[in-house]
C-alpha cells in the first residue's frame, strides 16, 4: 500500500484537522471490499467535476445482473454509467482505478431509488426533512454540490 500523504492545506494555518482528516481518508481510502459500490474520487473526465461515488447500486434492480452493472461494480471496463454531473458515459479503465470517457451506452439511476436513499437520509437528520430532494443529498451526504441537477432517470428515457 503506498504511503499515506497529507491532504493539500492541512498544513495552512487555521485549517480544520476534523476536515483535513477525512479529506486525507477521502484521498487515501482504503481498498473496497467485495460487493462495495466504487469511490473513485476523481474527476469526471468529460466535466471535471469531482465524483467521490459513482452510485452504482442506484441503478435499476433490472440492471444489477448484466455484465455492464458487474463491470462498474467490480471497477473494470467493460460497462459504463452516466455521469452524475453531465450524463456523459464514463468507465473505469484496465488499471480498475481510472476513469475515462466511454463510448457505451451508460447505465443511468432509478429516480425512484434515488428519491428513496434521499428521504431515507433526510428523515436522519435532526431535525428531519423528509422533502430532502436527490440533488441536496447527493450534495450533503457524498460531497458532489451540482450533481443531478437536470439528470434524465432510466424511468425518463422514452423506450
Amino acid at each position: 500500500m503506498p504511503p499515506r500523504r497529507p491532504f493539500r492545506g492541512s498544513e495552512s494555518p487555521g485549517a480544520s484537522r476534523v476536515v483535513s482528516a477525512i479529506m486525507a481518508l477521502i484521498l487515501n481510502r482504503l481498498p473496497l471490499m467485495p460487493n462495495m459500490a466504487p469511490w473513485p474520487c476523481q474527476p469526471c473526465p468529460h466535466f471535471m467535476q469531482l465524483i467521490t461515488d459513482l452510485l452504482v447500486e442506484m441503478v435499476p434492480n433490472a440492471d444489477r445482473a448484466s455484465p455492464d452493472f458487474k463491470a462498474m461494480l467490480g471497477q473494470m471496463p467493460g460497462g459504463a454509467i452516466a455521469c452524475p454531473y453531465c450524463q456523459g458515459a464514463v468507465e473505469y479503465k484496465a488499471d480498475g482505478k481510472t476513469l475515462a470517457i466511454s463510448a457505451r451506452p451508460p447505465l443511468r439511476y432509478s429516480r425512484a431509488k434515488m428519491e428513496m436513499r434521499a428521504t431515507d437520509y433526510g428523515r436522519q437528520m435532526r431535525p428531519p426533512d423528509p422533502a430532502m430532494t436527490p440533488e441536496q443529498w447527493i450534495a450533503e451526504e457524498k460531497l458532489m454540490p451540482g450533481a443531478l441537477h437536470g439528470y434524465v432517470y432510466v424511468e425518463d428515457l422514452t423506450p
